[in-house]
C-alpha cells in the first residue's frame, strides 16, 4: 500500500488547485473574452485562487461547483458569497453547498435571460 506524507498531499492539492485555475482561466477568457480583455492572467489566476480557496472552506466539493463558484467571483463580482442573501442561503441546511452553488448559479442564469439583451 502506498504511504503519503502530508507534505506530499499538500503539493497534490497545490497542482490539482492551479490545473484548475488554468482550466477556468481559459474557459471563462473563451465564454467572455471582453470581460477579461483588460485584466491580466496574474489578475485573473489571484481572484480565481481566493475564490477556490472560499469555496472549499464554505464546503464546495466538485470541480463543477468550484468552477460555478469562481464564475460568480467575477459576473457577479469578487466577494459575492459577503452578500448577506447569499450567506444566508450558503448557510441553510437540507442540501450539500454543492447543490447550493448549483442552484444559485441557475437562478442567475434565468433572471439574466429573463432580460433583453441591449447592445
Amino acid at each position: 500500500m502506498l504511504h503519503l506524507r502530508p507534505e506530499q498531499v499538500a503539493l497534490l492539492d497545490r497542482e490539482s488547485n492551479k490545473s484548475l485555475q488554468l482550466r477556468l482561466l481559459a474557459r471563462l477568457r473563451e465564454i467572455a473574452p471582453q470581460a477579461f480583455a483588460t485584466n491580466t492572467e496574474s489578475e485573473i489566476l489571484s481572484t480565481l485562487d481566493e475564490s477556490i480557496r472560499v469555496a472549499a472552506r464554505l464546503g464546495v466539493r466538485s470541480d463543477k461547483a468550484l468552477a460555478q463558484f469562481a464564475s460568480l467571483a467575477f459576473f457577479v463580482g469578487p466577494g459575492f458569497w459577503e452578500i448577506p442573501a447569499v450567506r444566508s442561503f450558503l448557510s441553510l441546511e437540507g442540501m450539500s453547498t454543492d447543490q447550493k452553488i448549483f442552484l444559485l448559479t441557475n437562478r442567475l442564469r434565468k433572471r439574466e435571460e429573463a432580460f433583453p439583451k441591449t447592445r
